[in-house]
């Protein structure tokens, strides 16, 4: 019978167990923090290209939205070219308030059910209210001149969506005909100078701001 015990000193456990459990060696590290940092290379665009995508994925749902809302406008109202005027100083008030921001008057006559014509909205929500000078008319936010609050619809941007008459390239004749809905960039501003129409072609054309989206309110004139 066999009664050795066998005993391990603390010291042959400890060099067992370093023996069992290998550590990494800083070249090692250094890999792995080398193909850590080419993954993450690799994967951050994507997710920026992703997020883009999704913004400006909202962007046109909203101007559809903003579309169809001032067609449905149009439809009842029939606004002539100094109607379209106001939208120019007055942003999209028009769809989302039966008053006339300047001087509180009735912006347009209320639904006629006999006429089959007038004012039945609102036909947009408001999501909050910025101040501009009523006597210009590029809808910029602002601090000084005659100031009037009007409501807005904000894009994925920050910024909020304007309605611009443009003029005749080179000249500078306003064309209601050719209202237009803007939806600026990143940076959120717009220069009413740059928005041209090509009078031969009825092209508008955006100059030097390639990151704003035009839309035409009235594409079937």
């Amino acid at each position: 019978m066999n009664t050795e015990t066998n005993y391990r000193t603390p010291y042959a456990v400890h060099r067992t167990l370093q023996k069992k459990l290998r550590f990494f060696s800083l070249i090692e590290l250094l890999i792995v923090l080398a193909i850590i940092g080419a993954l993450t290379a690799l994967i951050l665009p994507s997710f920026e290209f992703s997020e883009v995508e999704a913004k400006e994925t909202v962007n046109t749902s909203e101007s559809k939205t903003i579309l169809k809302a001032f067609l449905n406008f149009y439809d009842d109202v029939v606004p002539s070219d100094s109607d379209l005027q106001t939208f120019a100083n007055f942003g999209l008030t028009a769809l989302m308030e039966n008053n006339k921001p300047s001087d509180n008057s009735t912006y347009f006559s209320t639904w006629n059910p006999d006429r089959g014509k007038g004012w039945r909205g609102p036909y947009l929500s408001t999501e909050g209210r910025i101040d501009v000078d009523v006597t210009k008319e590029d809808g910029q936010s602002t601090t000084s001149g005659s100031l009037k609050p009007i409501p807005v619809v904000y894009n994925s941007y920050g910024g909020y969506y304007r309605v611009m008459i443009p003029v005749n390239q080179g000249g500078s004749t306003k064309l209601p005909a050719f209202l237009c809905l803007v939806n600026p960039g990143a940076n959120g501003v717009v220069d009413l100078s740059k928005l041209e129409v090509v009078t031969a072609t009825g092209e508008i054309v955006v100059t030097n701001q390639l990151d704003d989206e035009v839309t035409r309110l009235l594409p079937f004139y």
